[in-house]
């Protein structure tokens, strides 16, 4: 269960130095301490960023199931595989690995979003043109009918 302090929300626009490194900002910082972990977006094309707490429940998960399927087998090799622990320079910023990078296409303008359990990176042009437009609010107020909630 997440308590407050690992529930990630809102959206910020950043920008990769030319090293590679971002700083995030300092709410989100604060949320997840100085390390952390940075894995591929396996659904999506951007990095997922978890707090070191929230991974270890996530890898625990993955390493516990006993299911050998190739599927599973893949899942482990291509999610676990693709982790890198970062941590935060005296600055505040973060190099992140070049494979990662590369798989979430990010070269200089970045945004990152705070989505519930972790935090994703998109390139800006990526993020913007999958969530841009008005059309996908349409699309995504048909989940909420599933969730009976009142938003």
């Amino acid at each position: 269960m997440l308590t407050d302090k690992g529930r990630f929300k809102s959206q910020y626009q950043h920008t990769l130095d030319d090293k590679g490194r971002i700083s995030f900002p300092a709410k989100f910082r604060e949320q997840l301490g100085t390390s952390f972990v940075a894995a591929k977006g396996l659904q999506d094309d951007c990095l997922y960023i978890y707090s070191f707490a929230e991974w270890q429940l996530i890898e625990n998960v993955l390493l516990q199931n006993t299911n050998n399927s190739k599927e599973h087998r893949d899942l482990r090799r291509l999610f676990l595989g693709s982790a890198h622990d970062l941590e935060c320079d005296k600055l505040g910023r973060v190099l992140l690995p070049v494979n990662l990078r590369e798989h979430a296409g990010l070269v200089k303008d970045v945004i990152i979003v705070g989505v519930g359990n972790k935090i994703e990176l998109w390139d800006s042009s990526r993020y913007n043109a999958e969530y841009g437009g008005k059309a996908i609010y349409k699309d995504t107020a048909k989940a909420l009918d599933n969730l009976e909630i009142l938003i």
